[in-house]
């Protein structure tokens, strides 16, 4: 997987330091084409459309009516599909212990798993 583009709050003018996000026109995982208005950005004095600048699939930073600082990152396009959460509801503990098998231990302890074949079943319960 990789980064083709990011796109980040533009400044609009020197007045303005945050700006609004008015619409969103996409969501993370979807197919963007290049030139395609992805968002809509409210500024004291206009509103500014923003444009993918990449054919591929984005990640949203953001969400509608939530204001962003000039320079803030709002969307990264990538060369493949991946599933994308929304970004910011990560927070530095999430990413910090992101690979801490601590709690995957504790789960698979806790039901009995020790192999592959044990999580297949076990989930392909959980489906039935």
């Amino acid at each position: 997987m990789k980064i083709l583009t990011t796109i980040s709050v533009p400044m609009l003018s020197v007045n303005d330091k945050t700006l609004t996000i008015s619409s969103l026109k996409v969501k993370s995982g979807d197919f963007v084409n290049k030139n395609q208005i992805i968002a809509e950005l409210e500024s004291s004095k206009s509103i500014f459309e923003v444009i993918s600048e990449a054919d591929g699939y984005i990640k949203v930073f953001s969400e509608e009516n939530k204001d962003v600082n000039v320079g803030d990152i709002l969307f990264e396009i990538y060369d493949e599909n991946i599933s994308f959460t929304y970004a910011s509801s990560l927070n530095k503990n999430d990413i910090s212990n992101k690979n801490d098998t601590s709690n995957e231990n504790d789960i698979s302890n806790e039901n009995d798993i020790s192999n592959e074949n044990d999580l297949k079943n076990m989930l392909k319960s959980v489906g039935e």
